[in-house]
């Protein structure tokens, strides 16, 4: 989580006054990031090995583990860059590779997650977060295990000060069958 702060004062100028708030940031954690390149990394030269015991010719040995390793890279690295702001007031904003997708008023809004935990190592988390807008009558789902468990548990738990208060949470995993809290 990082904290931009906007300042206040007044603008001898214009005559503008401005406000001190703190914005919270929620980045893609460094560890997913690295989880998702080892994988990259190790599926490549699984696939190497695997063409390598089918096929004779360099081209195929190659270019197909290469061209496995550059999709899953791209798809670790570029898909998955996210990050929310959450301000002081409620307001909530979703980004996707650093354009704005989306903008909530956490006032007006009910949340709900889904987590499903798969073992192993590293472990597995996928996040869905469910904003139900009430003002416009919509609802979206937002993956955020690009976050982490941690992080996405303290954004949560920030999220919550501001919404209406029924509150679901949906977890499934392999070890701890379904249940809901």
């Amino acid at each position: 989580m990082g904290l931009a702060s906007k300042t206040q004062g007044l603008d001898s100028f214009t005559g503008t006054v401005y406000k001190l708030y703190i914005v919270k940031t929620y980045k893609r954690s460094l560890f997913e990031l690295g989880k998702g390149i080892v994988i990259a990394l190790f599926t490549g030269a699984a696939a190497y090995i695997i063409t390598g015991l089918f096929t004779g010719s360099a081209l195929f040995g190659l270019g197909i583990p290469i061209l496995i390793t550059l999709t899953i890279l791209y798809l670790t690295v570029f898909s998955e860059d996210i990050y929310f702001e959450l301000e002081p007031d409620g307001l909530f904003r979703y980004y996707k590779r650093r354009i704005l997708q989306n903008t909530f008023n956490l006032k007006n809004c009910y949340i709900t997650y889904h987590r499903k935990s798969e073992g192993g190592f590293p472990p597995t988390h996928d996040i869905t977060l469910t904003i139900a807008d009430t003002a416009e009558g919509g609802e979206t789902g937002l993956d955020c295990a690009p976050l982490g468990l941690q992080q996405f548990n303290e954004m949560f738990a920030e999220m919550e000060n501001f919404t209406l208060k029924d509150t679901a949470v949906l977890s499934a995993g392999t070890n701890s069958g379904l249940s809901i809290m």
